[in-house]
């Protein structure tokens, strides 16, 4: 079984977060407290991928694949608790990364074409007529997450382009036209930014290399937009997968070790959820 990175609900009570076995990968719903489980849709068969909620808690998006191994993704909107699926985008391109942009009345998404590993832009599916809109007319090497800001008019992605890794910030409505760059200092890698619900500062993981090895530690830290302070919130050793900030802005939850562990974001506090894999049923 594989484990995906996951997000919280709305009321930031449980985690949503994909599970392969298989062919097949579904979502699924895990309370933080209590560790009952429970498949959010109730496809039959496929892979479903990237869950996000909107910001007013009353909608959900995710990617559905007809196997793990298709790259074509469809874009899924649905209720909060996965019911009245409706497919929002639907193309021969590799789709990915959904986020709801909620004053736009919007979902940005990435695409690329199949044949094309690197040459990704973002792109919008407007809710109420499906209408779809290319954001960014420059391509970008890499793209490993998307975040959109508080009140849903800035974007952050965090890149690896001609310049390393980084993190651009940009309006949506005018996207090709960077606001600013972010490259926290010091690391040897950044990636995952996410902004914070006070729209001032960011969680990301950055990593630092172990001298003379292959090896390095990705840790999560919070940095101050303006000043550019930087606080560490872990002691991770090795790499984890995901980073998800929960609505009120006093949590986060990464995927470390097969496990998903959540962080006070006051505390640095970590706490395990009481995942049963075996109770998971495909």
């Amino acid at each position: 079984m594989y484990l995906y990175p996951a997000v919280f609900t709305p009321d930031g009570s449980a985690i949503v977060f994909p599970a392969n076995w298989g062919l097949r990968c579904y979502l699924f719903r895990v309370d933080i407290a209590t560790g009952a489980t429970r498949r959010v849709t109730s496809a039959q068969g496929g892979c479903e991928l990237s869950p996000t909620f909107s910001p007013d808690g009353q909608h959900l998006a995710f990617l559905r694949r007809t196997t793990i191994h298709d790259e074509h993704s469809y874009v899924i909107g649905a209720n909060a608790d996965g019911t009245d699926e409706r497919i929002l985008v639907t193309d021969q391109s590799y789709n990915s990364l959904p986020q709801f942009a909620s004053p736009l009345n919007e979902v940005l998404y990435l695409r690329r074409p199949k044949a094309e590993a690197h040459n990704y832009k973002v792109y919008a599916v407007y809710l109420p007529t499906r209408e779809i809109v290319r954001l960014t007319d420059q391509s970008y090497y890499n793209i490993f997450a998307m975040s959109v800001s508080p009140d849903g008019h800035q974007m952050m992605l965090s890149v690896n382009d001609s310049e390393g890794e980084g993190f651009l910030v940009s309006a949506i409505d005018s996207a090709d036209k960077p606001i600013m760059r972010l490259r926290p200092e010091p690391f040897d890698y950044v990636t995952l930014a996410t902004w914070l619900p006070d729209g001032r500062s960011i969680l990301f993981a950055g990593g630092v290399r172990h001298p003379g090895t292959a090896t390095h530690d990705y840790n999560v830290y919070r940095m101050t937009i303006a000043g550019g302070a930087i606080v560490p919130l872990t002691t991770f050793t090795g790499s984890f997968n995901g980073l998800h900030v929960s609505p009120d802005g006093t949590k986060a939850v990464v995927l470390y070790e097969t496990a998903y562990w959540v962080i006070d974001l006051a505390t640095h506090q970590l706490t395990k959820v009481p995942l049963n894999i075996s109770r998971l049923k495909f």
